[in-house]
């Protein structure tokens, strides 16, 4: 009965460590500031939040952006908050709004628990189906709440 047990409980403590996540949990937030290429300002920004179990349970991604970009003066909002007023769609390969492909980009961090996917020349990349807008904007600032979350 006692060998049962030991094992029982050597079962349950290797169970726990190779369950249990990397991350620290909490909720972590990188940004970026940039310039398009039509002269503006704007910010990548994303969220990263690690539960309890220290497993990254979500991410956001998203960029400001002028409400009229031949207008600065009536401001800004997000890619996200525009969808499909963004207007990419129609410029995309894969017909895909910008918000549609950064949440592509943060389930895939997700469901990978960190990035793995690698970039090409063009600066996309081919590791995430439903993305294929530049994804060297995002990798530093994923790579950054990856650092800040890690348990030593």
């Amino acid at each position: 009965m006692k060998k049962i047990f030991r094992l029982l409980s050597v079962f349950v403590i290797v169970t726990s460590i190779a369950m249990a996540g990397e991350y620290t949990p909490g909720v972590y937030r990188a940004s970026e500031n940039a310039v398009h290429n039509r002269g503006f300002s704007y910010t990548n920004f994303i969220t990263m939040v690690v539960g309890q179990s220290g497993k990254i349970e979500e991410v956001f991604i998203d960029a400001t952006f002028p409400v009229d970009s031949r207008d600065l003066n009536k401001g800004y909002t997000t890619k996200q908050l525009l969808g499909d007023s963004y207007g990419m769609r129609a410029a995309s390969d894969i017909e895909k709004e910008w918000n549609e492909q950064a949440d592509a980009i943060a389930a895939h961090v997700v469901e990978n628990q960190g990035v793995t996917f690698k970039m090409n020349d063009d600066k996309t990349t081919d590791d995430i189906a439903g993305a294929s807008v530049k994804v060297h904007y995002y990798t530093p600032l994923l790579e950054d709440l990856l650092s800040q979350a890690k348990t030593n």
